[in-house]
């Protein structure tokens, strides 16, 4: 599963990087205590600059539990290979559940003034979600921008047949919902919370589109936000059309993988999923993902407890996820 981005910062001087680190030439047992080493080495502000052939969520994760609110985030492809991360260090919130810490975190609000962040905050109201909790329903209005405090928001996107088709995640840090805030108010998406406990802001729309008229480096960053969104729709579709479902399984579950050598604990909330979760993330039906599910794990590429996935092997879920319909493992 492919995490979202929250928003590509604009070429220039923008950012400042503290540290650049490739870890194309690291191995994989040494890419945790590299990042961490050189995080913790950043003064507050400081921006970690990664490029990788792997999506950092399993990374970002992490980050999260052992350094929570302390990062903020934003990724994305950087030659539609390759992922670019800035990984911002934030320094101790007093309150870390705050929504106005939480503004301070995301990458969109990076160059708004501190008058309007808490302006937002005073507008927003402060959600928390039970796992499976509609946040938004697709085609219906939702007037607020949606900032993820803790926990995750997944969108997915209800196809003619009623089939249920999940898009990407919204982590800690990202917003929700800027479609429907741009487009009047409608949401083309559905976004369900899908951590077991999901903490969300809800920010005020009018008072979003106040600032947006009179900040122009908020309105690039939503159109950049619109730029990643569409790249990850665009590449979905790829997926849904050209990959067998055992693929198309594997290139989800690749965002719950850790990224340590041979077979690892997956990362929550997977081992919670039930099989109609697992039929979202591949696109397909019930059926169809038990057949996936048992050929992953014949070939060593996740475990399973009482029906529910538990571990996972990082390396061979990267060689199913490569393959297409014209190729068999």
């Amino acid at each position: 599963m492919t995490a979202a981005p929250a928003v590509f910062p604009p070429l220039g001087d923008r950012i400042n990087l503290t540290k650049s680190i490739d870890l194309r030439s690291v191995a994989l047992r040494e890419r945790r205590q590299l990042l961490f080493s050189a995080f913790d080495g950043m003064p507050d502000g400081g921006v970690l600059h990664v490029i990788s052939e792997d999506d950092l969520r399993p990374l970002r994760h992490e980050f999260e539990r052992l350094r929570t609110a302390r990062t903020a985030w934003m990724q994305t492809k950087r030659d539609g290979v390759h992922w670019e991360s800035f990984i911002r260090r934030v320094e101790v919130p007093t309150a870390p559940a705050s929504v106005e810490a939480a503004l301070k975190r995301t990458w969109l609000l990076e160059r708004t003034s501190i008058e309007q962040v808490a302006a937002l905050a005073m507008s927003a109201r402060s959600a928390t979600m039970a796992r499976g909790h509609v946040t938004v329903e697709q085609g219906l209005p939702f007037p607020y921008l949606g900032l993820v405090i803790s926990g995750f928001v997944q969108a997915s996107v209800t196809a003619p047949d009623g089939k249920e088709i999940w898009l990407c995640d919204r982590l800690a840090g990202d917003v929700y919902g800027e479609s429907g805030l741009l487009a009047g108010g409608v949401s083309p998406v559905r976004y369900v919370a899908r951590a077991t406990e999901t903490l969300v802001a809800l920010l005020n729309a009018a008072a979003v589109r106040e600032v947006l008229s009179t900040t122009p480096a908020l309105m690039n960053g939503f159109a950049l936000l619109a730029c990643e969104s569409n790249r990850v729709l665009i590449e979905r579709i790829a997926s849904l059309t050209s990959q067998p479902i055992v693929a198309r399984l594997a290139r989800a579950l690749l965002s719950y993988a850790d990224m340590r050598e041979g077979m690892a604990a997956a990362i929550e909330p997977l081992p919670q999923f039930r099989q109609d979760e697992l039929s979202l993330l591949a696109g397909t039906g019930r059926d169809l993902i038990f057949r996936a599910l048992t050929q992953l794990e014949s070939n060593g590429v996740l475990q399973r407890s009482n029906g529910r996935i538990v571990a996972l092997n990082r390396r061979k879920l990267e060689r199913f996820a490569r393959l297409t319909k014209y190729e068999k493992y």
